[in-house]
């Protein structure tokens, strides 16, 4: 008999703690109103809960131990990934709208993105200094690109650009000093090129 209650209490304890196990990598995230305003987690490869509609300024702002980050369907906006210095890889599902300003500056270990073609608005500075980014296409809905959106990306290779793009804004391509490659709309960015070449 005691034997038999020893294991049922041992059952009890087992199922009341399965919802605190459940319940660790929630504890990861701090949401409110379906904002993420806290990462606590360890870093390497994140996936941002599905529900956050947006992500805090700061909440992954100089974050070293991110890898790559997916993000949700509910996300329109990519959020602010400024400094993560080791993020290589960041997954965009086709319901994003906009890249946020300041989105991936500072990513110097971002080696590739594929950018929806439901974004329809890409903010200032989004590449700076990504450094390692070789090839970038830009969607069709695009039709801005705005002042130093790839400044300082010194691997970049190759900008395929949308036949719709109506311009190219001062500095977009400042520092770009490997790009050979341009694909459509070409004489907005040999323009852009002209005038960061007098800067």
């Amino acid at each position: 008999m005691k034997k038999v209650l020893s294991v049922l209490l041992a059952l009890c304890l087992l199922v009341g703690a399965a919802p605190m196990f459940a319940l660790a990598a929630d504890d990861d995230f701090v949401i409110e109103d379906g904002v993420l305003v806290e990462y606590n987690g360890p870093g390497g490869d994140v996936v941002i809960p599905n529900g956050v509609k947006s992500i805090g300024v700061e909440t992954f702002w100089g974050n070293k131990d991110i890898i790559s980050v997916t993000l949700p369907k509910s996300m329109e906006s990519s959020g602010i990934f400024r400094g993560c210095e080791n993020l290589e890889k960041i997954a965009l599902h086709d319901s994003l709208k906009r890249l946020d300003y300041y989105a991936f500056t500072g990513c110097f270990s971002l080696k590739e993105i594929v950018i929806p073609e439901s974004v329809t608005e890409i903010g200032w500075d989004v590449f700076e200094n990504c450094k390692k980014l070789k090839t970038i296409v830009i969607p069709k809905n695009v039709k801005v690109i705005n002042p130093t959106t790839f400044a300082g990306c010194s691997g970049l290779t190759a900008i395929y650009l949308p036949a719709g793009l109506e311009k190219i804004s001062y500095g977009a391509t400042s520092g770009c000093t490997s790009l050979k490659d341009v694909c459509s709309a070409t004489r907005f960015l040999r323009k852009a090129d002209r005038i960061n070449e007098k800067k």
